[in-house]
């Protein structure tokens, strides 16, 4: 007889083990919107769901970003870039962010991971310089990538008792390439518990949804 398929949980648990944290960059949830909308509908219910499994980080940079593209951007027939339900979702992940890092235990030298994030940037730079590619990488792109490898290095306390555990992994969901080729850089040197994926290779459309996972 054939195996029955995997469940999305035992999909997403075999990229990302016991204990990871998803962060987003803003180019992702626009790309939610954007698939959504063809649908009439927008990312939230996927954010939701997402944030209904896993730990969820919106750095402060990505929040500014978002709240630019919901506030100034619009797309067809005058729709916004992202929603306002997708802003205000975002808006209470960024809050919950701040309750999240608070249970992280990180030991090592924030500065050290900056620094060589800042140089591996600036290879891509280069890189992308000869395909006449001017500043690709922004400081918000610059600032994702060192915060998701300063976590990687994290122990996540379990519940509210005493007792960490590692970070199992740190997923980076973007569809910008820069992004995904610094934070390969930054695997190269070592950095192994980072992935950074786009869109297409996750299973959203067989996600069952949970409904009112998170208070508004």
């Amino acid at each position: 007889m054939a195996k029955s398929k995997p469940i999305i949980e035992d999909i997403f648990y075999l990229w990302l083990g016991k204990n990871p944290l998803i962060l987003f960059d803003t180019s992702s949830i626009i790309e939610m919107e954007n698939r959504e909308r063809v649908k009439h509908r927008t990312a939230t219910p996927i954010l939701e769901t997402i944030a209904s499994y896993y730990p969820v980080i919106i750095t402060d940079e990505i929040m500014q970003e978002v709240k630019y593209h919901n506030e100034n951007n619009l797309v067809s027939r005058g729709r916004k870039e992202i929603s306002d339900s997708t802003y205000n979702l975002v808006k209470i992940l960024y809050r919950e962010s701040k309750e999240i890092e608070q249970i992280l235990k990180i030991n090592n030298n924030f500065d050290d991971v900056r620094l060589l994030a800042y140089w591996k940037c600036k290879e891509v730079e280069k890189e992308e310089k000869e395909r006449k590619k001017q500043n690709c990488i922004s400081e918000c792109d610059y600032k994702l990538i060192s915060k998701a490898t300063w976590y990687s290095l994290a122990d996540f306390r379990k519940n509210t008792s005493s007792e960490y555990e590692p970070i199992s992994r740190v997923l980076v969901i973007s569809q910008d390439r820069h992004i995904r080729k610094g934070l390969q850089k930054m695997i190269d040197e070592g950095y192994e518990k980072l992935l950074c994926l786009d869109i297409d290779p996750i299973p959203l459309e067989n996600m069952k949804y949970k409904q009112n996972s998170i208070k508004t």
